[in-house]
């Protein structure tokens, strides 16, 4: 067997070696496997952003701040959305960011924004408009894979005693213009957990009052799924363990995790499902505090919960867990400043992209 000189080897000007951008692996067989596929696709990703918020008692934020996901450390200032907002989703492809719809406080009522925000992860800067939505205003949640974002519950735009929407809208990742009905989920929802695989998308959780400012507040654990590849109604997946509201989600395109929430009071638990089959969640261990109304950034192995109401304060702590094993959360690092209400999976290698 002839042996490859790897000095022999170059690109194709002949000028230099070969440039391999992307992680590469050795098989047990010992062959050597290169990256393949666009360049963004091609590892070297894992930033999450965690996008506006509330900052209790100072107001919303259009603060965009940035992490690592593979490493730990504190937040560090990526840019502003263009309205400052919180209570609104987020989803993502691999080069882009999108936070939709969000709250701000104002008078003589709170303004509902009806529109998506992008931001580009290659970029140290801020967001611009990317397209409308149809029926989002707060506690919406979104889910992508990388082709397709959709847009579920919440409270419609500029009335805060308006009925919660049980709707599915759907906006296409690469091209910018008005959201389209997708379907329905199977209650009316806002401010659950959400997770995506390439494949499906899950809505766990939240609260299910009719109207946003009911008396009371109506608990769900009902989890539903989508697929991305087709439209229509969601279908029931499971149930959450614990019923709760304002939990946070995120994925590895394998396993939805959830964790967080509030019901009757704060809570620190973690629960994960098998996103490609239907079951309940099962316990996964627990956060090192409790938190309601977090943030949620994933990458293939690694998940990030931080921020949101701390019983009986606030916090701008993050934890970290390893998606694939179970156990407690470790300490990621904190956050600027202590925030709620901010966005979810918003990062360039979560579940949804494989």
């Amino acid at each position: 067997m002839s042996n490859l000189r790897i000095n022999n080897i170059t690109d194709r000007t002949g000028s230099s070696g070969p440039v391999i951008a992307g992680v590469c692996t050795v098989t047990s067989t010992g062959a050597f496997v290169v990256p393949v596929g666009p360049t963004e696709m091609r590892g070297g990703r894992g930033r999450g952003l965690i996008c506006g918020g509330y900052n209790y008692p100072g107001g919303q934020l259009n603060l965009i701040q940035k992490i690592e996901i593979a490493t730990t450390g504190n937040t560090t200032d990526f840019g502003d959305m263009v309205s400052d907002r919180y209570g609104a989703g987020g989803c993502a492809s691999s080069v882009r960011g999108f936070y939709v719809g969000g709250r701000k406080e104002a008078n003589p009522a709170p303004d509902y924004l009806l529109k998506t925000q992008s931001i580009i992860f290659s970029s140290e800067g801020g967001a611009s408009y990317w397209g409308d939505l149809r029926d989002a205003g707060t506690g919406v949640r979104a889910v992508s894979n990388n082709t397709r974002g959709l847009v579920m519950g919440g409270h419609p735009s500029n009335s805060p005693n308006s009925g919660t929407v049980n709707t599915i809208d759907h906006f296409t990742l690469t091209s910018q213009g008005l959201a389209s009905s997708f379907g329905d989920l199977s209650e009316v929802k806002y401010s659950g957990g959400v997770a995506s695989s390439p494949t499906r998308g899950i809505y766990a959780g939240g609260q299910s009052n009719p109207y946003f400012n009911s008396p009371s507040y109506v608990k769900t654990k009902t989890i539903d799924y989508i697929t991305f590849a087709t439209t229509g109604d969601s279908v029931h997946f499971g149930d959450l363990a614990s019923i709760g509201r304002a939990q946070s989600g995120l994925s590895s395109p394998t396993r939805g995790v959830f964790a967080g929430g509030y019901n009757p009071s704060v809570m620190n638990t973690i629960e994960y499902i098998t996103i490609a089959t239907e079951g309940d969640a099962v316990d996964f261990g627990d956060l090192s505090m409790t938190t309601s109304y977090g943030t949620s950034v994933s990458n293939s192995l690694r998940g990030v919960f931080g921020d949101g109401v701390n019983s009986p304060a606030h916090t701008n702590a993050m934890n970290y867990i390893t998606i694939a094993t179970t156990g407690n959360a470790l300490d990621f690092g904190d956050m600027i400043t202590k925030v709620f209400s901010s966005s979810q999976n918003v990062a360039d290698s979560h579940g949804g992209l494989g």
